[in-house]
């Protein structure tokens, strides 16, 4: 118990931020597995990445991990880690757009799960670039 007490001791905006992230992070990464596990009856869609996955589970939990140690450059890793997530994910994302756009299934990917993680990944990046910037 004290080991929690002790680790929001004295902690100001940014900690609470960066925190947020990294548990947000973490959620949205199990989500984004158990959504496209329930949908790989069907076919896996072309739209999930193992490495999505991976950095936003290492980003999540370095966060949460490096908080504690009150690292001066801790909060940079996990913002690497999201970003390229974000990235690798717009790339995979945009398949499924463009048999959207152009009306003719080609590509592949389910745009919707694509826009909502998306916008899921892009939470927790932005979040996780205005804790750097925060006591």
């Amino acid at each position: 118990m004290s080991f929690v007490k002790n680790y929001f001791k004295d902690r100001k905006i940014g900690f609470y931020l960066s925190f947020g992230a990294g548990a947000f992070a973490v959620i949205a990464a199990i989500v984004y597995l158990s959504v496209y596990m329930a949908t790989k009856g069907q076919e896996i869609d072309r739209v999930f990445s193992v490495m999505n996955l991976v950095l936003m589970l290492v980003g999540g939990l370095g966060a949460i991990v490096l908080e504690q140690f009150r690292f001066k450059f801790g909060r940079i890793l996990p913002v690497a880690c999201y970003s390229v997530a974000l990235a690798s994910h717009l790339v995979e994302s945009a398949y499924p757009l463009a048999d959207a756009l152009t009306g003719v299934a080609f590509l592949g990917g389910n745009l919707t799960l694509a826009i909502v993680f998306v916008a899921l990944f892009s939470v927790g990046t932005l979040c996780a670039v205005v804790s750097n910037f925060l006591e």
